[in-house]
């Protein structure tokens, strides 16, 4: 009946007021329906008849109503029914996700205490609305970092502010650099191209730090008109490249790399870094970035040698997201767009995200499914990324 659930438990009387337990929570992606236990942290899914029952549960139905609703839908004998649903509850109340009795929320694993503040005298970048003070010993150390987030300075003049939410110090260390932060730690990187690098996963670290019920999801996002679009999935597939063509053929950037999903209120914001164009890419990128081959490249401290391309246009945050794109990208490969469940594009999502509990809450999970409900889940698979932006473009842009 429900993946991952017993199917064969004895039939159990089904006591009163039975109601999900505190931290259980389902919800419905299309014809899918999934449920989330907080304090398992983990994720179910229900096929149409379980879900049927669960949601039957929830509204306060007794189970000789559900039976009868059961029987109807699936066109099955009242009695196999009603077996249908014992069988239901006395699963979930072995798994613990019902219960007689109210119950206390599930908490979360206990995370550090905010840190001390430092002070930094360098310039003051706005990063998700959070002004983030870096002061850096020497100009390669800066020039590295801004060639990441320079278009995210928030002091016009070039002046510190002094007003700054977080700091951070990068200062000279055994013929390198390290940095002092809020979180006590003290990494240290061999060479500016580092810095630049361990400052971008610094940054991403005090925003949630600062804002505990947001999750950050590795993905790219564009504006489209009030909407987004969300280009997600791991490393190497050419989510990069097609959002920086996205972006200069006119769809402002929300982020490059990591997208921002608020609970509450609900909103979904991003962290727009420069993009970071790989050898692969930059013969495409040439055609829309003329400036391509004047930029510097810098080696990151995975080897791989990247140059980093400002967005034409940024934007802050938007209120939905229209569609949620997979992309797969393969030189010779035609375009072709394939259709994904929505529960699909959710697991893909929940695999690389984050947050600064590393404990994902019923309400974030609800969070996530709503992000999910209006949008499309597509897998692009594309040789040619003007190609593969022209379309989205044309079927995903508001007209």
């Amino acid at each position: 009946m429900s993946r991952g659930l017993l199917p064969d438990l004895p039939a159990a009387r089904r006591p009163a007021a039975l109601r999900p337990a505190c931290g259980i929570i389902a919800c419905r992606l299309d014809r899918d329906v999934v449920l989330f236990s907080e304090p398992q942290q983990r994720v179910y899914q229900f096929d149409a008849t379980s879900g049927s029952v669960w949601f039957g549960v929830t509204a306060g139905e007794t189970p000789d109503r559900i039976a009868r609703r059961v029987a109807a839908e699936t066109r099955c004998t009242l009695d196999e029914a009603r077996d249908c649903v014992l069988n239901c509850l006395a699963e979930w109340q072995e798994l613990g996700f019902l219960s007689g009795m109210p119950q206390e929320p599930a908490q979360p694993i206990p995370g550090r205490d905010q840190p001390a503040s430092i002070l930094a005298t360098g310039p003051v970048y706005q990063m998700a609305g959070i002004r983030i003070a870096i002061a850096f010993p020497d100009v390669a150390s800066r020039q590295a970092w801004d060639a990441i987030a320079g278009h995210l300075r928030h002091d016009v003049t070039g002046e510190p502010t002094g007003v700054a939410e977080a700091g951070f110090a990068i200062e000279p260390f055994e013929g390198g650099y390290r940095m002092l932060g809020q979180a006590g730690d003290q990494p240290d990187f061999a060479d500016p191209a580092a810095v630049a690098v361990g400052l971008k996963e610094a940054v991403l670290h005090a925003v949630l730090e600062r804002r505990p019920d947001w999750i950050a999801l590795h993905a790219a996002m564009l504006s489209c008109g009030s909407s987004a679009v969300l280009l997600a999935g791991s490393s190497g597939h050419g989510k990069t490249t097609l959002a920086a063509v996205l972006n200069a053929s006119g769809m402002p950037a929300i982020a490059d790399d990591v997208a921002l999903v608020s609970v509450r209120p609900a909103a979904i914001s991003g962290l727009p870094f420069a993009f970071a164009a790989k050898p692969g890419s930059l013969a495409v990128l040439r055609t829309w970035f003329p400036a391509l081959d004047r930029l510097a490249e810098f080696q990151r401290p995975d080897g791989r040698k990247v140059k980093y391309i400002e967005p034409v246009r940024v934007c802050e945050q938007a209120s939905s997201v229209c569609a949620v794109i997979f992309p797969r990208f393969s030189a010779l490969a035609a375009l072709q767009i394939t259709q994904l469940r929505k529960v699909a594009g959710l697991t893909s999502l929940l695999e690389e995200a984050i947050n600064a509990s590393h404990w994902l809450t019923a309400d974030g999970f609800v969070a996530l499914c709503a992000l999910l409900g209006d949008a499309v889940v597509i897998q692009i698979d594309y040789g040619d990324a003007s190609t593969a932006a022209e379309w989205i473009r044309m079927n995903l842009a508001p007209a």
